[in-house]
């Protein structure tokens, strides 16, 4: 495979000084075979004027009115792609200058079809805040048991996915406005249902940017979407029974467990709220 073309999906809603460093980072990639598909959400801040402004043959601008939902910017650059691989990256994140030259290696190195690597965590000032490490370097178990019965593994802005295996298995992110801040969730799930070949980098090549406007910053709202994530998935791999019992179990229990968790959120958010 010589002709590895990525295709890098940027949504965007307002965010002009981040989406600044987002984009000059992938502008500054060692690695050229690329273009930039930014999906604006009809900012009012001069979003789309900066990009203009560029003038480079590689971005190419798109404006959207997603109704709430990030699933439907993303798609649209999904379907928008050129490119025969997709990397998504959000537009207060960015990448270090080597993300895609070692993605392109790790995917000529083994046969994949999604890569992701680790990152760093930043606040607003670019200050790293966590040395990330992902979990599913640990994991022995199945992953999909994994994502199911605990949580998620991945960061949107780390992974790039091969998009034939989108097209071949019709995937895409879910725009239910319920999925909002989780619908990067439930794609792995479904992907790793597909028998997703996943191949992951130890080494930090982004940066997830921490500030108060990020979309998941309401928690309570998150977790009760991952809890629907959960039933929803969980009720898929039950018609097609996809687990052994003693793996269902598992699986079972944890769901009962998040539902305690949530509720017990719920009830903490609500009690301290009327304070």
């Amino acid at each position: 495979m010589t002709d590895l073309y990525f295709s890098v999906v940027i949504p965007s809603f307002n965010r002009v000084n981040y989406l600044k460093k987002s984009v000059n980072s992938v502008l500054c990639q060692t690695y050229k075979k690329f273009e930039i598909i930014v999906i604006d959400n009809n900012s009012s801040d001069g979003s789309q004027n900066y990009i203009r402004s560029l003038k480079n043959p590689k971005i190419h601008l798109l404006s959207t009115n997603n109704f709430g939902s990030i699933a439907k910017s993303r798609n649209i650059g999904i379907e928008n792609a050129k490119g025969n691989w997709i990397s998504f990256l959000d537009s207060d994140d960015y990448w270090h200058p080597d993300k895609l030259k070692y993605v392109s290696q790790k995917i000529m190195e083994e046969k994949l079809d999604m890569v992701s690597h680790d990152r760093y965590v930043v606040d607003s000032e670019d200050q790293i805040l966590i040395d990330n490490n992902y979990k599913n370097k640990k994991i022995k178990s199945n992953i999909l048991k994994y994502l199911i019965s605990k949580k998620n593994l991945y960061s949107t802005s780390t992974i790039s996915i091969r998009k034939e295996f989108l097209n071949q298995n019709k995937i895409l992110f879910d725009e239910r406005l319920i999925l909002s801040t989780v619908e990067d969730y439930d794609l792995w799930i479904r992907l790793t249902i597909k028998k997703i070949r996943v191949g992951n980098i130890n080494s930090r090549l982004g940066y997830y940017r921490v500030h108060k406007n990020n979309a998941s910053k309401n928690h309570i709202q998150q977790i009760k979407a991952a809890l629907f994530v959960k039933k929803k998935n969980l009720r898929y791999i039950l018609e097609n029974k996809l687990f052994n019992f003693k793996d269902l179990l598992e699986i079972i229990f944890y769901y009962y467990v998040y539902i305690f968790y949530v509720n017990i959120k719920d009830i903490f958010y609500k009690f301290f709220k009327n304070q």
